[in-house]
């Protein structure tokens, strides 16, 4: 695979890129915290409307958008028009999604590893990784991989509460 420029050849740096499976492509660049999108795979642009300060932006399969903030997880499901903060999450720093959409992972500030389906709004404790991680997966089958300065891994499971029999 190689990659070609389809627009903005030396004009606009993307930070932070979001894909769907159905052809969307949703962009911040570097210079400019609004969310634009493509529905032509990148060829043309068009402003949603919203100004994000994304650290991560992922797409679930029922076309919520979800940005990783400085406040913390925002949401949009207007196809990015509008964002709101999302209510008891933890604050997650990294994002992605497993190849289908169906699954959401994220690693908060402490290293925490965390998931979520597609649609559903409770996150569940997935395990922990060290503070150094740098890119998180899962896939869609829901095994989830770090990536820190030690390699590739899994996260070290959830600490136990003692409630478990």
């Amino acid at each position: 695979m190689t990659w070609s420029p389809v627009v903005f050849s030396g004009e606009k740096d993307f930070h932070v890129l979001a894909g769907t499976t159905w052809n969307v492509v949703y962009g911040i660049a570097t210079d400019n915290p609004e969310l634009l999108t493509s529905t032509d795979g990148g060829v043309t642009w068009q402003p949603t409307g919203a100004e994000v300060p994304a650290r991560n932006l992922v797409v679930d399969a029922t076309e919520r958008l979800i940005a990783s903030t400085p406040d913390g997880l925002q949401v949009s499901t207007d196809a990015g028009a509008t964002f709101t903060g999302w209510t008891d999450a933890p604050t997650i720093a990294l994002l992605n999604t497993s190849p289908d959409h169906q699954r959401i992972v994220g690693v908060d500030t402490a290293g925490t590893v965390w998931v979520t389906g597609a649609g559903e709004s409770e996150w569940v404790e997935a395990g922990t990784t060290s503070l150094s991680v740098q890119a998180v997966a899962i896939t869609n089958a829901g095994d989830v991989l770090t990536v820190d300065q030690t390699g590739i891994s899994p996260p070290a499971p959830p600490a136990s509460t003692g409630s478990e029999q």
